[in-house]
């Protein structure tokens, strides 16, 4: 998949379905630290307070003819968390590399306070690391969330 087949798009209310099927999404569920599912009133609150808070950054992951993922950065103390999901059929071909690469930048250019954007990512998720390692992230340290282990990635601006 060639980069230049990856747009970003500013999520609106009118996603808030789409990031509601990716959250719910089996694989997805069983890469996050929370595996439950996650019903649609919780999910539209959820959705709105983050549409509407000016530290969170959302988007949606498109290709030439469908959306393909979602890409969320949320900054504190100048430092950006990225969480990601990408839809199976998109899965495997290189589509959170991209996506990664082009969100990274167009965050930091964005927040030039930002210096440093990180990930938190299970163990047993190989595929999710590979992705951030070939989208430059570095493997920074082991943590513990919500009794998961886990390894902290790191992209320096």
């Amino acid at each position: 998949m060639q980069q230049k087949a990856i747009t970003l798009r500013k999520a609106n209310w009118s996603d808030v379905g789409f990031y509601l099927l990716l959250r719910n999404d089996i694989t997805v569920r069983n890469s996050s630290f929370n595996k439950n599912l996650v019903d649609f009133g919780v999910h539209n609150n959820w959705f709105k307070n983050k549409l509407r808070d000016s530290s969170s950054f959302l988007y949606v992951v498109e290709t030439v003819h469908k959306r393909a993922g979602q890409i969320r950065f949320d900054i504190e103390n100048n430092q950006a968390e990225v969480h990601i999901s990408i839809l199976p059929e998109f899965r495997g071909r290189g589509t959170a590399v991209l996506a990664l690469k082009k969100a990274c930048r167009l965050i930091f250019s964005k927040n030039p306070g930002t210096n440093l954007i990180t990930a938190h990512i299970k163990l047993n998720n190989s595929a999710s690391r590979k992705s951030f390692l070939n989208a430059g992230f570095k493997e920074a340290n082991l943590k513990l969330i919500h009794h998961n282990r886990c390894i902290e990635m790191v992209l320096e601006r």
